[in-house]
């Protein structure tokens, strides 16, 4: 199973997406190259890419205004489009197929040689319903009516949520829509998908409601197979873990009078368990499932790490707690301990726990000088962990300077073994650092314009590589 993002790598070559155009760029012994280019025409944003053999996904999203009364701002539209390049031969990627459907990108997950991706779509445009326009190799047709699923239950549908299904191969695909409440967070395991969106609260909850639909997947066969609703909503896509035919949901209840509950449904999605009002008055940060362990941090000043045992569904129960400074808005399992990576008095913050018992200890914490931040906080893919060196990679972002503030980025590699060392940092001048991946025992750091290769576990310097001219920024700015 894998999910889109913006840098992918066949070991051999490293696809980069700036947004607008995909960088290809050969890796290896041979140094750093630029390959080729390939840019969509029409203004379209790149949300995702995907590579399987020799075949690259690119995910995109284009926005049509509509002009409108002069009272009324014009509404914007939106369509999504999946591509499939044949990159088998890299310096001529060549287009073979594309299917999409009017809505917005919300989310993508592959599976077996497919890509499942969710667009959304209002409703109502130009003062009438509108039903979702599906498209294939350019041929263009609206969906029918009597195909759009419909919950009896909700009371207010105002999207039409659509599960594209494209198999990278053939170039076939399947579109299942519904007309729902918008989709807010998607999961996967190798036969379900998962999409959450608003619900009404049940009776005796406490605040708001998130109904969870399971469609059974299979190929270009997608099927809704089971409805379910849990107390209060879910911060990512890692409150949900599927185990053992049980849906596991960590979700929380709001700002104004915040407490996690943890609730284990079944095939169905019918509760079989619960623990409720975990940490009241404080909101949910993060959370890792771990077989049957779940670990979630809440916080208003300091940073509660409760460990949840879920080895009975029927009964979760808190097993231990821990509290120190500071949130962790991401958690990494390691062999080490686990990783949390978040905030500390305006700057980042790295800890390392042992959660080898039920009472979780802080081993040791990494903070960086002055105003930073990374990437890795609220998005995971930033995030690298190399287990064979025990070596975690992250962006960093700074601010400094005497009295004009001078943006800085690199990318920061710690040393997590009994505790947590800088190792070093790779700079890029003049570009923000995004992502970084291995290849072999070569580490590369993906900027906004540069690639950069270092040697494995020294850092030291291989080569580097412009991919694209600096765009116009603030970094330029900033000098």
């Amino acid at each position: 199973m894998d999910e889109g993002d913006m840098v992918k790598t066949d070991g051999q070559h490293i696809y980069i997406s700036d947004g607008l155009a995909v960088h290809i760029v050969r890796a290896g012994a041979d140094g750093l190259q630029n390959v080729s280019t390939i840019s969509p025409e029409g203004g379209w944003y790149i949300g995702a890419l995907y590579l399987e053999g020799g075949t690259l996904i690119v995910v995109r999203s284009h926005q049509t205004s509509h002009v409108m009364d002069a009272m009324q701002a014009p509404p914007a539209e939106e369509s999504t489009i999946l591509s499939s390049y044949d990159v088998s031969d890299p310096t001529r990627p060549v287009l073979t197929h594309e299917v999409g459907a009017s809505g917005w990108y919300a989310g993508s997950r592959m599976a077996g040689g497919t890509v499942y991706a969710v667009v959304q779509k209002n409703v109502w445009m130009d003062g009438r319903v509108t039903p979702p326009v599906l498209t294939r190799d350019g041929r263009a047709e609206a969906v029918k009516a009597t195909e759009v699923m419909h919950d009896p239950s909700v009371r207010e549908a105002s999207s039409f949520i659509s599960l594209l299904a494209f198999n990278i191969a053939s170039g076939e695909s399947t579109c299942l829509t519904a007309a729902a409440p918008a989709s807010s967070v998607m999961h996967m395991s190798p036969t379900s998908l998962y999409l959450t969106m608003a619900d009404v609260p049940r009776s005796g909850a406490k605040g708001a409601a998130t109904a969870i639909y399971r469609f059974d997947v299979d190929g270009l066969n997608a099927t809704l197979a089971a409805r379910g609703s849990v107390d209060g909503y879910l911060i990512s896509q890692f409150c949900m873990d599927e185990r053992g035919g049980h849906l596991r949901v960590a979700s929380t209840s709001g700002w104004s009078s915040p407490y996690t509950a943890v609730t284990v449904l079944d095939r169905e999605l019918k509760e079989v368990g619960k623990l409720d009002n975990i940490a009241p008055g404080e909101s949910l940060y993060s959370c890792r499932f771990m077989g049957d362990r779940l670990y979630l941090v809440t916080a208003i000043r300091v940073d509660p790490l409760f460990v949840v045992d879920l080895s009975d569904p029927t009964s979760p129960s808190l097993r231990g707690q821990l509290k120190v400074p500071g949130i962790s808005t991401y958690l990494q399992m390691t062999s080490h301990g686990l990783l949390g990576i978040g905030a500390e008095n305006g700057t980042l913050k790295v800890s390392l726990f042992d959660v080898t018992g039920d009472s979780p200890l802080e081993i040791d914490t990494y903070r960086f000088d002055g105003a930073a931040y990374s990437e890795g906080q609220w998005d995971h893919h930033a995030v690298l962990w190399d287990e064979r060196y025990g070596l975690l990679s992250l962006p960093v972002q700074r601010w400094s300077g005497d009295g004009w503030y001078r943006p800085s980025s690199s990318l920061a590699v710690l040393s997590v073994a009994g505790g947590i060392e800088l190792a070093g940092e790779i700079v890029h001048e003049g570009a923000s650092v995004q992502r970084a991946l291995y290849i072999g025992d070569v580490l590369y750091s993906i900027s906004t314009t540069m690639v950069k290769a270092s040697s494995l576990p020294d850092l030291s310097e291989e080569g580097s590589l412009t991919y694209r001219t600096a765009p116009p920024g603030w970094y330029e700015a900033a000098r």
